[in-house]
């Protein structure tokens, strides 16, 4: 026998019991599954978090577009005299503006029927009407194309002094850059019998 070399004692070296490593995989199953449901909770929380926000935000933007809509009700531009326009709807359309109505209104509704309230006024789109100007032959007014205009749109045209409501009758105002407004198009529709287009 070799005396350099050191006696090993091989009954020191023994393994991990089979006990030993069930207690150890049972002790890491129980915080994996303690991981995952704090994990799972959180994630619970933040879509929650995310669902109350985003409804927050939902009614703080009807709530600006509500607002700005009646603070701009009964606002008609500069023209500040209603008895000088011209209404060419028809008033007995559905969508028929009233303009000695004033711009609020509303109904109160009846059993199972929901309250309305009716916001009136103009708001400006920035856009001009081109040459020619004054009465024209045909019921159209020109502006330029790509003006964002559609058909059975209710539009509002004035000067100042005096000013016109009628309802959009032709297919392609916004690329052709015509408003045609004759009569007898979709609700309210146009007519006026003092100033029929």
């Amino acid at each position: 026998m070799n005396k350099n070399r050191p006696n090993i004692n091989l009954h020191r070296q023994a393994g991990v019991s089979l006990v030993e490593v069930m207690i150890a995989m049972l002790l890491g199953v129980m915080l994996l599954g303690g991981m995952l449901q704090v994990f799972s909770s959180s994630r619970q929380s933040y879509r929650v978090h995310d669902a109350v926000s985003r409804m927050q935000e939902s009614g703080r933007m009807a709530l600006e577009l509500i607002s700005r809509d009646t603070r701009m009700a009964d606002f008609w531009g500069c023209l500040s005299d209603s008895a000088k326009v011209v209404n060419n709807l028809d008033n007995a359309g559905a969508g028929f503006i009233d303009f000695a109505a004033g711009g609020v209104g509303g109904t109160e509704g009846a059993a199972g029927a929901p309250d309305t309230l009716i916001l009136r006024g103009g708001i400006n789109a920035g856009l001009t009407i081109q040459p020619p100007y004054g009465p024209q032959a045909s019921a159209n007014i020109k502006v330029a194309p790509g003006s964002g205009l559609a058909q059975d749109d209710i539009v509002f045209v004035s000067d100042c002094g005096a000013a016109d409501i009628f309802q959009i009758s032709n297919a392609n105002p916004d690329g052709s850059g015509t408003v045609v407004h004759n009569t007898g198009n979709a609700s309210p529709g146009n007519y006026n019998a003092t100033n029929p287009g």
